[in-house]
């Protein structure tokens, strides 16, 4: 009895790790889908030029992940080379990266993702390598052009080429309002009889889904489509075609493509128009400063989405430090206001010396972009000092100096009781 007894408990013990693996396996990065626009990546034939997006459980795109995440991903042809052309960009999801295959030859690719993909929480990995075999046809076709009746020109599909702003492809890039989009197709899309439903075919959209100011044109070339940005709000957008989309011999798309990217102001108002001020971010070593411990000395990164430069003193004055008592550290120094990358501008709070403790950032109401829009409301951003770990020694010298403290003042108040003065 004792020994089935035995056999049970461990039996027990089995379940139990087995349900704390499944439960910890539960919490993975996950790959959700691989798409080229509304179609499923896996066994697909998509053209050459197309952008794939990867949809993931987890953020990916993190500064602290997206880098060595880019590594990891790679298009091989069918003798397993690794394709030179392809693109890996973040998408507009911080859950989202986008592979655009550029200029690719027809033929079998696999997608490879390698298993060291991780989420911003770094813990999350794909934990196994995630293999997707997909075919390049690019679309141009070498019919014969005879229309013969048996449908051979039919049988050759049109096909977006590329997207382009500049040398840049438009997938998941960050441009300025006022830019033009080249659309470059496999065929002849500006020709008088395809034209006018072309245009009504390519269309941008704001993230809510309402239509944006983007005229389309003809370009110089006759497969070529020019997609003009007007004064558009800072934000995400998407840039569709309809399946719809022809050409002059009667070929159509035959899918929706569907391409994300963003607009990005420009510090003085083009391109964000009018918007009011808003608080992009508060950091401190490359972490949001909300609940964070930071260290007695260090630098705190406040990015806001507009023009900051011209009123610079004002506004420096309305930023600050404060303790739990409500007094504003003195001390605090700022950098002159700088735009980044993406067009918003950063300054640099550095702070020295503070005590252990809890502190608040407070950033007035008042502080206002070069397009005079204010913040409108105050913000208050809470993060804590950690004090220095003593060593034994030091413990054990402030344990005997407060003894002497007490003993001293101890002396004083009998001394003083009998008129006695030190």
């Amino acid at each position: 009895m004792k020994k089935t007894s035995s056999v049970l408990s461990v039996l027990l013990a089995l379940l139990m790790v087995l349900n704390v693996t499944a439960f910890a396996a539960a919490g993975d990065l996950t790959l959700t889908s691989a798409k080229v626009g509304d179609t499923d990546l896996e066994g697909a034939t998509i053209p050459s030029g197309s952008v794939i997006t990867l949809t993931f459980s987890n953020n990916v795109t993190d500064s602290t992940v997206f880098a060595a995440n880019k590594e990891k991903i790679k298009v091989k042809d069918s003798e397993g080379a690794e394709v030179e052309s392809v693109t890996v960009s973040a998408g507009s999801d911080n859950a989202v990266i986008t592979v655009d295959l550029g200029e690719i030859a027809d033929g079998g690719y696999t997608l490879n993702l390698g298993k060291e993909i991780s989420a911003k929480k770094t813990e999350l990995t794909l934990g196994t390598k995630v293999t997707i075999s997909f075919t390049v046809g690019n679309g141009s076709g070498e019919g014969n052009g005879e229309g013969n009746g048996e449908g051979n020109e039919g049988e050759q599909t049109l096909s977006l080429v590329s997207a382009k702003v500049g040398d840049a492809d438009l997938a998941g890039s960050r441009i300025s309002a006022g830019s033009a989009i080249v659309l470059t197709f496999s065929d002849n899309v500006t020709d008088s009889k395809v034209l006018s439903n072309n245009i009504t075919k390519t269309k941008v959209k704001s993230a809510d889904g309402n239509a944006a100011d983007a005229p389309v044109s003809p370009g110089t070339d006759n497969n070529v489509l020019i997609v003009t940005l007007g004064n558009l709000a800072k934000g995400d957008y998407m840039l569709t075609i309809g399946k719809e989309f022809s050409a002059e011999n009667g070929n159509t798309l035959g899918k929706k493509v569907e391409i994300a990217f963003s607009v990005k102001g420009d510090g003085s108002g083009t391109g964000g128009g009018n918007n009011p001020l808003s608080l992009v971010s508060v950091k401190a070593n490359d972490a949001e400063l909300e609940g964070a411990e930071l260290e007695a000395s260090g630098k705190i990164v406040i990015t806001f989405d507009r023009g900051m430069t011209e009123n610079q003193a004002a506004n420096f004055e309305q930023i600050g430090i404060y303790d739990k008592d409500g007094k504003k550290v003195e001390g605090v120094t700022f950098t002159d206001f700088t735009k980044n990358d993406d067009g918003n501008s950063y300054t640099e709070l550095s702070y020295e010396n503070l005590p252990a403790g809890e502190y608040t950032l407070k950033l007035g109401k008042d502080l206002k972009a070069n397009n005079s829009n204010t913040l409108g409301e105050d913000k208050t951003i809470s993060f804590t000092v950690k004090g220095e770990e003593k060593s034994l020694l030091d413990k054990i010298f402030d344990f005997v100096k407060s003894v002497i403290d007490y003993i001293r003042n101890l002396v004083t108040k009998v001394l003083a009781f009998v008129g006695i003065i030190l």
